[in-house]
């Protein structure tokens, strides 16, 4: 069984026809409708373009909106440290003229020899110590001297009258702080 074969080759060439023309037809409306869409985006890309940088520059302007908060907070600060400055400044004048005492006096405590008792103190603005110490012997009084000399702390420690009886006296001491 053998199988006919039909040689006609007109009609087979008019059905190969038909189906390219049909292939050649879908790819030129393809090929118009490809062409059409790449006109219609060159066309459409300075409106493009410039709808992209308006969305970056309301994205921009937002960002700058939430930092202007920020920088209200920033010149708050600013004001307060340099309020915080001209205070410490002024601190700072207030604490030069006056001194404390205390740690003068605990300063002087240490140079003490045993037995001597502070009677009176008093410190001036000018960092001069005025002081009243009784002092059991005369040793103590020489000891006391020659600590007030060695520490370095004061200068122009003078005594102006000394008993040398073995009793306990009253010293006048006028003393300035280094």
């Amino acid at each position: 069984m053998r199988e006919k074969r039909q040689f006609d080759f007109v009609r087979r060439w008019e059905v190969a026809n038909r189906q390219r023309t049909g292939r050649d037809r879908r790819s030129k409306v393809s090929m118009f409708v490809l062409g059409a869409c790449v006109l219609g985006l060159g066309a459409a890309a300075p409106w493009l373009w410039a709808y992209k940088q308006e969305l970056e520059l309301r994205a921009v302007e937002q960002r700058i909106a939430a930092l202007s908060a920020i920088d209200s907070q920033l010149a708050k600060l600013q004001a307060l440290h340099s309020e915080i400055t001209s205070q410490q400044q002024i601190l700072d004048q207030i604490r030069s003229k006056t001194t404390d005492p205390a740690p003068v006096l605990d300063r002087l405590r240490t140079l003490l020899p045993v037995g001597t008792a502070v009677t009176s103190f008093s410190m001036q603005a000018d960092k001069s110590v005025t002081l009243v110490v009784s002092v059991p012997t005369p040793v103590d009084v020489a000891r006391l001297l020659t600590s007030i000399q060695g520490s370095g702390w004061f200068q122009g420690a003078d005594i102006k009258t000394v008993s040398l009886q073995d009793k306990s006296q009253s010293l006048s001491l006028n003393l300035k702080l280094k």
